[in-house]
């Protein structure tokens, strides 16, 4: 009986990880300052959110370049941006130390942004996503995603974002539980066998 269990037990593990599945995707686009939505996410539920690309945040700016990775570091930063180099800045140089992006304080510019709420009315709505991010949802809610910057129109480029069900830990068989469930299945296999051949005999 306790081999049967673990089996089953096995089984159900694997249906788990199966069934970790893409909740969302979505582009976020570096001109789009309205937040983009990503995905809906479920109370109790943990999820991954990862995002590639890149966004240029002054295409076509006579004063150098400046392209961003998701996590906020510089893929290039030339002229006036130079002094985001090497791992960015949460304020624009070009500027002065207190011109924030969209996301305040603390947040780098040019790192990809979550946001629970449409509309944002302040720096405190946002959080940073960067290239990924773990979260666990509290309530039934909505991820939505955008590029941190403060001047949005001449800017190029996207991250692609993707947001996706996380397992939970004990959803991941042990080395043992897999042995079982092998055992388990060359069992099932062998009765099945027998049965066939008892079939026939009796046939016979």
């Amino acid at each position: 009986m306790g081999s049967l269990v673990k089996f089953l037990q096995g089984i159900g593990t694997v249906v788990a990880l199966v069934s970790a599945t893409n909740a969302g995707a979505a582009t976020a686009f570096a001109n789009q300052q309205t937040p983009t939505a990503i995905g809906t996410l479920t109370a109790g539920q943990s999820y991954s959110v990862t995002a590639t690309g890149t966004a240029d945040l002054c295409a076509g700016c006579s004063a150098g370049n400046l392209i961003f990775a998701p996590d906020g570091t510089p893929v290039s930063a030339t002229g006036a941006y130079a002094g985001f180099n090497p791992s960015g800045k949460d304020y624009d140089v070009s500027i002065g130390t207190s011109a924030y992006g969209i996301g305040g304080a603390g947040k780098l510019y040019g790192a990809l942004l979550g946001t629970f709420t449409a509309t944002p009315t302040s720096a405190a709505d946002y959080f940073t996503i960067g290239s990924g991010i773990t979260l666990t949802a509290d309530s039934d809610k909505t991820l939505y995603a955008v590029i941190n910057d403060s001047f949005f129109p001449n800017n190029r480029g996207s991250y692609s974002v993707s947001l996706s069900l996380s397992p939970p830990a004990s959803a991941v068989p042990e080395p043992a539980t897999w042995a079982m469930m092998l055992v388990g299945f060359g069992a099932v296999g062998a009765s099945m066998r027998v049965r066939k051949t008892s079939a026939r005999i009796r046939l016979a």
